[in-house]
């Protein structure tokens, strides 16, 4: 019986370290000719927190990384920005001051199109702590159409007005229905072959007892009362059981995942790192060589229409 409690409440525990995720989504907002502008937003999980854009030293937090990588027609114009203002504090065990953010993060990018459309690639890195441990760096990866078309957004719509009803359906259906319909359920279990045969047996041992019919319907009060509390209370002890295992589970597995989550931090921070930054570096290389290129263009339009 232990092993199965023990069990159960693993069960449980993996689906709420599961739950405890961010979630991201993005826009795309025009600003006017052929100007847009990203938007990349973070839903963190309660009780939750994730670190801002740092940057921090190596024994530090992982700090939020995005890098874009512009696709054919797409220029980024800037870096990306951190719209939500950050808590900052002196953290006492990363001895240095952090940033984090709560329940919702949002960043911008600006970019502009030189075609009809184009495409950009993203690269999200963060990590999730709250104030006892925290999780492995998490990534994710997306593409972002510039401009956002009407038919990316219908299906989106559609499946929003299917589900709707779906929903409605499931929260009509109260508590009190449920008690309602195990009720008749179990009416319906009376005339089962094997227990109706037993109803007139058990009406006439308590009916026709010694005592008379005031110490038969006693008896058969206290039958029912202790039938209720043979079902009743047994389960409610494995659901307190079940619970107080579940809440010390969850304690051990909160501080073993502190320290793998800073193990896995620690080691794999510095080559995440090293990679975002070559790709920062390669996007910063682009952008420069092609502000060279328009303050050429002019300078070689101007030579070409000189007359010597």
């Amino acid at each position: 019986m232990r092993k199965i409690l023990m069990m159960a409440a693993s069960a449980m525990a993996a689906l709420t370290a599961t739950a405890q995720q961010a979630t991201w989504t993005h826009r795309v907002e025009p600003q006017g000719g052929d100007a847009y502008r990203i938007v990349l937003e973070a839903q963190i999980p309660a009780r939750y927190h994730m670190y801002d854009m740092g940057p921090y030293e190596a024994d530090g937090p992982t700090a939020t990384a995005i890098v874009l990588t512009p696709g054919e027609g797409v220029t980024l114009e800037g870096g990306v920005e951190l719209l939500t203002k950050p808590h900052r504090y002196h953290d006492e065990i990363f001895d240095m001051e952090i940033g984090t953010l709560e329940e919702t993060a949002v960043f911008v990018q600006n970019v502009r199109l030189t075609g009809t459309q184009g495409t950009v690639e993203a690269a999200l890195e963060w990590m999730l702590c709250d104030d006892r441990s925290c999780t492995p760096p998490d990534e994710r990866q997306m593409t972002i159409r510039i401009p956002e078309t009407l038919a990316a957004e219908t299906p989106v719509e559609k499946v929003e007005e299917t589900t709707a009803p779906a929903h409605d359906a499931a929260g009509d259906k109260g508590m009190w229905a449920l008690i309602i319909e195990a009720v008749l359920w179990g009416f319906a279990a009376l005339l089962t072959p094997c227990v109706f045969p037993m109803v007139p047996m058990t009406v006439s041992y308590f009916l026709k007892g010694e005592g008379g019919p005031a110490m038969g319907r006693l008896r058969a009060a206290l039958y029912g009362i202790f039938i209720v509390a043979l079902y009743t209370l047994p389960i409610a002890a494995i659901i307190l059981i079940t619970r107080q295992h579940q809440r010390q589970r969850q304690e051990e597995d909160a501080a073993q995942s502190l320290g793998v989550g800073l193990g896995v931090g620690l080691a794999d921070h510095p080559r995440r790192h090293r990679n975002l930054e070559r790709a920062e570096e390669r996007r910063r290389e682009d952008h420069e060589y092609q502000e060279e290129d328009h303050v050429r263009q002019p300078v070689r339009r101007a030579n070409s229409g000189r007359r010597y």
